[in-house]
């Protein structure tokens, strides 16, 4: 399966809200917090106060697989600092993640490697944005720490670091 990382719409918001609303009281988890997390999502479908939304969907379904809430804010004149500040997996994502599905901890993986890479797509032209990845849970802190390792290793010209929850990827300054 492909996967993208992409702006929400309408349709692919209330598309997302009707599938995690059902996969949230199918898996014992709270669909208030569903709503809550839609709400969100819809008021950020577009740039708002700094914030924005972004779904990662497989292949041409209208559900996400997960939110990803980024903030963009402007470090400088001369640069930006995009962070990602939470990605949700969807309901049955994650609760199969949590009962050791192999093929869901795939997908969730694929998820944040996708999230990752759209997010240091959006730095488009400027070359000096700061790219910052929270990690919210242990799990995700340990996916961020495995990852500086992996990147290290395969990019150059970026510092790659770990800043207590952050992951922080930054062009090297020219000496």
């Amino acid at each position: 399966m492909k996967a993208a990382f992409k702006h929400f719409d309408e349709e692919t918001i209330a598309a997302s809200e009707s599938a995690w609303k059902v996969e949230s009281k199918a898996a014992g988890m709270f669909p208030a917090e569903v709503e809550q997390v839609f709400a969100w999502t819809r008021a950020h479908a577009t740039l708002t106060d700094n914030e924005i939304a972004y779904g990662i969907f497989f292949d041409d379904i209208a559900e996400a697989f997960a939110i990803v809430e980024v903030v963009i804010t402007q470090k400088s004149s001369k640069s930006k600092l995009i962070k990602m500040l939470k990605l949700r997996l969807r309901p049955s994502l994650e609760a199969e993640v949590y009962a050791g599905n192999l093929g869901s901890y795939e997908r969730a993986l694929t998820c944040y490697s996708e999230a990752f890479f759209g997010l240091y797509k959006l730095r488009g032209a400027d070359k000096h944005a700061v790219l910052k990845f929270y990690g919210r849970s242990n799990e995700q802190l340990n996916f961020l720490k495995s990852l500086v390792g992996a990147l290290k290793k395969r990019a150059k010209g970026h510092d790659f670091r770990m800043d207590g929850r952050w992951l922080v990827i930054e062009p090297l300054k020219a000496v």
